[in-house]
């Protein structure tokens, strides 16, 4: 007698998890995303700046890009445009806020970004300056009132923000180096390899720059330090 035999199921195939490419200029920033990118159930891999995570892509095309932008890319634009170029199909997202504090961050979609016009491209908005107050696109400063409001919205700086945020809108759009602020804000000399500056502007970015008004205001300038200038967001989800 003969039993018959089961037959046999085809063998499954392996689940394929998404392939991520988190662009970074922070390893700590980039590590902490890829780490929640890993825990959502993608593959991570991590890239410095736009050259990298373009070589990143040719390595194998990806299915989502998460963008960290740097201080001195706040709209993330140039990252994604190249990014987009590298690999057209990918959904493209820009981080707002720090991915180490879940409560602050969030993810804006993208379009692919295009280059605009330079006929129709919004202009950046020229400071208007008193003695006592000034005025950059939405935001408006006034020394005597020791106060800052974003389209008629108190910010609720500190002391310490509200001297930094003066300081920059009196240099009107010039950069002012590290130390020229520390003096203004505390009025002594900057201690070699403080950080202080750098953690105040971080602080005033998080009041000024990380709502969903039209522009970014404390801008990095690169090999000097900060200044205050409105530039209009150039990547709208």
């Amino acid at each position: 007698m003969t039993t018959a035999r089961r037959p046999t199921a085809p063998p499954s195939r392996p689940r394929r998890i998404a392939r991520v490419i988190v662009v970074a200029p922070d390893p700590a920033r980039g590590h902490a995303l890829a780490l929640r990118m890993r825990h959502q159930g993608y593959r991570p891999a991590i890239a410095r700046d736009a050259v990298a995570a373009v070589a990143e892509a040719r390595l194998g095309a990806p299915d989502l890009v998460v963008i960290d932008p740097p201080d001195n890319e706040p709209s993330g634009r140039d990252t994604a445009r190249a990014l987009h170029a590298a690999a057209p199909a990918a959904a493209l997202f820009v981080i707002a806020g720090d991915p180490r504090s879940p409560g602050r961050m969030r993810a804006v979609r993208v379009s692919p970004p295009s280059v605009p016009d330079p006929v129709t491209a919004p202009p950046r908005p020229v400071a208007h300056v008193r003695d006592d107050r000034v005025q950059v696109g939405d935001l408006e400063i006034g020394r005597d009132a020791g106060d800052a409001a974003m389209s008629g919205v108190d910010l609720g700086l500190t002391a310490l923000e509200f001297r930094l945020l003066w300081t920059l809108a009196r240099a009107t759009d010039r950069g002012l180096d590290r130390g020229a602020i520390h003096m203004a804000v505390w009025g002594r000399s900057l201690q070699q390899g403080s950080r202080v500056v750098d953690v105040l502007v971080r602080r005033l970015r998080r009041k000024v720059d990380e709502g969903d008004g039209a522009f970014t205001y404390v801008q990095t300038v690169p090999g000097i330090g900060y200044r205050l200038q409105a530039i209009p967001r150039a990547i709208c989800a």
